[in-house]
């Protein structure tokens, strides 16, 4: 890493966590989801796209983010004691 004002640079081995790893659309994405407070309906919006867009964009994100975006699976149920 280096800094873009000073220079000053440094080098290690590290894993970046997810999401230093997001594309930039997805980045975007997350700040402007992030900016309505995951209202859907103000991310249609203010993108200029439509609901089923904006779904499928935060459906990519939440892979992308490693996780399982499968939103017609039922949740899992916790056992229940007999």
């Amino acid at each position: 890493m280096t800094c873009g004002s000073c220079g000053t640079r440094i080098e290690a081995e590290y894993e970046p966590c997810g999401f230093c790893r997001l594309s930039p659309s997805s980045a975007e994405f997350l700040k402007t989801f992030v900016r309505s407070r995951g209202n859907i309906k103000e991310v249609e919006r203010e993108l200029g796209i439509p609901y089923t867009a904006a779904r499928s964009k935060l459906a990519d994100l939440i892979e992308e983010l490693g996780y399982d975006s499968d939103i017609s699976k039922p949740a899992r149920k916790r056992p229940t004691r007999e």
